[in-house]
């Protein structure tokens, strides 16, 4: 055996504690027979997908026609190995509780549970929505499967009861001697407050020190700011979710890359724990209405997730969530398919093993991902270096301003007005350099409040110090221009960047 296979085969030592959201929709259920027609399941959706416009990667197929049934053991006993092997240590199961003891998709937990010999650890999220429609596309789609109502004590009680089962569990993630356990929708509870009383109550009883509740932060929730709610995580790419790019059109297209940036420059605390999302594309559930975001591949997946374990250990947060193991059906899965294998999963062992690593940040990257990237993937990966470079001296306390006044510019302009653009502008609003105007070839489509100049609208730019290119891709071209039309000194974002 090669070395290389012996280190691939090794189980990857975690200290960041990587979570992936776990879907057990992949099994028979009564309910889903009568909504949708015997022997549904998620698979279902997932085969009847087409593509929708050129390049669109549908349908989803996984590698070797593996469409599992989570009723079989050694089903979850190859995703738990799989897990292992590749740096995740544990799943979040949704759990799906609604009135009266009423649940579904419950099997899967409940077989793992009763497998002691598979070792993962686990929690749950509960998933307090009502079972709707609604996640299918399908006509009649705000029909109400199964209501969603939280009940009182005796209510509270039985839940309580189902939930203390797997509680018990020496598996079951616990944090400061309190099961962890994620909601998705807190502020939709009514009576939250007095159920998370209770349940304290109960759980007391059995030697707990309480229930670490995690609120989930979705696209239209908020934190809940609640002595009973001990973490948040974000849940994406639901939270960062923009309008769709074209209004017209019935698709919703999202850009990858510009979200995930997006996601790396939001602050965070203690106990906001992040989240990185694999893919996302529900086209599979909601055909043309779908969501679609573009661009992500392994490669890219691999640089954002090892931003967001550098940035969590950085904030002091022991667990990243990963959206998801094995949503097949919204096109966001870590598990291996006929397009990329296992490259999501090795993506995420690389982020792993690289965490306590500048290899990034000092741009060692290596010849081979540099000579298979494409003009748009270089692009975006620059852009990506210098987001993660800015991000870094802005937490070691540096101000790009200094850049300017050690050089005595007073008076500057800025090429190319897209984001990072205007995150210099934001930087140097409260500084005494003066930002004159932006530079663009594309005036209508720049967006700041400066003034906008189009290059070939002036003869020269010489009422400036220096101009400032952010398009760093095409610096040198860009520079050329420039050098045409204005004797101002000329640098880069990255020069300015790399003089702090």
């Amino acid at each position: 055996m090669s070395e290389e296979k012996k280190e691939n085969d090794l189980m990857v030592e975690n200290n960041t504690k990587i979570i992936a959201y776990y879907l057990p929709q992949f099994h028979e259920i009564e309910e889903n027979n009568r909504a949708w027609g015997k022997g549904f399941t998620e698979w279902d959706n997932v085969k009847k997908a087409v593509p929708l416009f050129e390049g669109h990667n549908q349908p989803r197929e996984p590698l070797n026609d593996n469409y599992y049934n989570l009723l079989d053991i050694d089903t979850i006993q190859w995703q738990v190995n799989l897990a292992k092997k590749y740096g995740i240590y544990g799943f979040c199961f949704y759990h799906y509780w609604f009135r009266n003891g009423k649940h579904v998709l419950e099997k899967p937990a409940e077989l793992l549970l009763g497998h002691k010999e598979v070792d993962i650890q686990f929690c749950f999220s509960w998933a307090n929505e009502p079972w709707t429609k609604t996640w299918h596309g399908a006509a009649g789609e705000k029909e109400v499967l199964i209501e969603q109502r939280y009940g009182k004590e005796e209510q509270w009680k039985e839940h309580f009861e189902y939930l203390l089962k797997f509680f018990n569990d020496k598996r079951y993630i616990k944090i400061e001697n309190k099961p962890v356990l994620l909601i998705y929708q807190i502020n939709k509870i009514g009576c939250f407050n007095k159920m998370v009383d209770y349940w304290e109550k109960l759980i007391q009883r059995e030697g707990y020190d309480g229930i670490y509740i995690v609120d989930m932060l979705t696209s239209d929730g908020k934190i809940a700011r609640n002595k009973r709610v001990s973490a948040s995580v974000d849940f994406e790419p639901g939270k960062s979710k923009r309008k769709k790019l074209l209004e017209e059109e019935s698709l919703n297209l999202q850009d990858y890359d510009e979200s995930c940036r997006r996601m790396l420059l939001e602050e965070h605390k203690k106990n906001e724990w992040r989240c990185m999302f694999v893919d996302y594309d529900d086209t599979a559930r909601r055909h043309d209405r779908g969501i679609v975001y573009k661009g992500s591949m392994p490669q890219k997946f691999g640089e954002y997730l090892q931003a967001t374990i550098k940035k969590s250990i950085q904030e002091e947060n022991e667990f990243i969530f990963i959206n998801a193991w094995n949503e097949w059906g919204e096109g966001n899965y870590l598990e291996p398919d006929k397009k990329y294998g296992y490259a999501y999963l090795e993506s995420v062992k690389n982020a792993v093993n690289m965490q306590y690593s500048d290899i990034y940040l000092n741009e060692k990257i290596t010849d081979t991902v540099i000579q298979n990237e494409s003009p748009r993937e270089k692009k975006f990966r620059r852009y990506y270096e210098l987001c993660n470079q800015w991000l870094k001296l802005k937490n070691d306390g540096y101000k790009l301003k200094t850049f300017f006044e050690d050089k005595n510019y007073k008076k500057i302009a800025i090429y190319g007005m897209g984001e990072l653009a205007n995150r210099l502008l934001e930087e140097l609003d409260d500084s005494d350099i003066d930002v004159k105007y932006g530079i663009d070839k594309n005036v209508c489509s720049a967006f700041a409040e400066i003034d906008i100049i189009g290059l070939d609208e002036r003869e020269r730019f010489d009422d400036v110090d220096c101009i400032v290119v952010t398009p760093v891709h095409v610096y040198e071209k860009i520079k050329k221009e420039l050098e045409i039309k204005s004797n101002a000194e000329i640098c880069s974002v990255d020069d300015v960047l790399s003089s702090m």
